[in-house]
This record gives C-alpha cells, structure tokens and sequence, in this order.
C-alpha cells in the first residue's frame, strides 16, 4: 500500500512540473511573447525568446537594430497561434497575422509557421517561414 501511495506521489509531482512548466511558457506563449516584442520593438525581450543556437541569430549583424520592428505604414495584428505538433523537445506553432495597410497599399493575411526547440526547461524560437500571404480585400 505504502508503495502505491509513492508511486501515486511521483507520479502528481511529473504532472505538476508538466503543468507548471507548460502554464504561460508553452510553445504558443512564446510565440506570443516573440511577436508582441518584434511589434513594441523590445529587442531585449525578443532575443530571449529565440534558440541560442538558432539560425535566426545569423541575420542578427549590426543593422538589425535599424531594421527591427513593424515597418511604417501598416498595422501589424496576431489573429492567433495555434500548436501544430509537439514532440519530445520540438514544436510547431502556425500564427497568422493581418497586416493592413494605413494608406494606399494592400493589406494581406500572412501565415507563418514557427518551430520551436527546448533549450534547458524552457520553449525557444528555432525558425520561423512565412507558409501563405494573400491579399485582403476591404
């Protein structure tokens, strides 16, 4: 009896760490985190959402400050992100974002698929590609 009741114990306190370590840093939260950053162009925060041995790192060369963030001229929203696949130590997130034009040009529906790679006990950016872009018509 004694031993079931370890057994029961070990086996609350796996799910407990699952659950604590998926509640608000899962995959599509750090995807969240990811693009909230890039669109109030806080660097800090979006460099440490992404992989430290991610490929994204290799176009960070030193206009990538001048370069980062919305461009001028569009308004940038997340319609959502959803998790595509989830395995051992990798993850898919499909976001979608609109982008619409503030003047005269078009306005598009972007998906972009978002693979993910634990790094310690944390979800991090692996990649991103852009996976469909079509016009809005409004």
């Amino acid at each position: 009896m004694l031993a079931g009741a370890g057994t029961a114990l070990v086996a609350s306190g796996v799910g407990w760490y699952a659950f604590l370590r998926d509640s608000g840093s899962g995959p599509t939260d750090v995807v969240r985190r990811f693009w909230t950053a890039w669109k109030t162009v806080d660097l800090q925060t979006y460099r440490q959402q992404v992989h430290s041995e991610s490929p994204i790192r290799d176009n960070w060369g030193p206009e990538f400050r001048d370069q980062f963030g919305p461009e001028s001229g569009y308004e940038w929203t997340l319609q959502s992100t959803t998790l595509v696949d989830q395995t051992g130590s990798e993850a898919t997130v499909r976001a979608v974002y609109i982008v619409r034009s503030t003047g005269q040009g078009q306005s598009f529906r972007v998906v972009r698929e978002v693979s993910l790679r634990e790094e310690g006990d944390e979800w991090k950016i692996w990649d991103t590609e852009n996976v469909e872009s079509s016009p809005i018509e409004e």
